[in-house]
């Protein structure tokens, strides 16, 4: 309890039931739960949002090729963006991806993007 964590800062040691019973005799019930959760903001944000990553394939040439993708957040929609041997500078942006909206997926709307690293 938040409550009972503050009153041990200032060496006042009591218990859960305690704090919550005197609480409740004050007519003082549980602090409202504020704002919305993680779960609910990518619901309500999803159709703006593309997540962003690269990943290894091993080849049988002994090489390993960088895939670049994208995901839509709402639609799970899986867009490979491009393949390279060294990803480096504009390649791996996430950011670059808003400016260069020939890399955009043509049914994405999104607004945000969200490196997954």
């Amino acid at each position: 309890m938040r409550v009972q964590g503050e009153l041990a800062k200032l060496g006042i040691r009591v218990g859960a039931t305690t704090v919550r019973r005197v609480l409740r005799r004050a007519g003082l019930g549980p602090a409202p739960r504020g704002g919305q959760g993680w779960a609910e903001f990518l619901r309500s944000q999803a159709s703006g949002i593309l997540a962003v990553d690269f990943f290894v394939v091993d080849t049988l040439w002994l090489t390993q090729p960088y895939v670049l993708f994208v995901i839509e957040v709402k639609s799970t929609a899986v867009h490979l963006l491009g393949v390279t041997k060294h990803p480096e500078g504009a390649w791996t942006a996430p950011s670059g991806l808003l400016a260069r909206p020939s890399l955009r997926p043509a049914s994405s709307s999104a607004s945000i993007v969200c490196a997954m690293r």
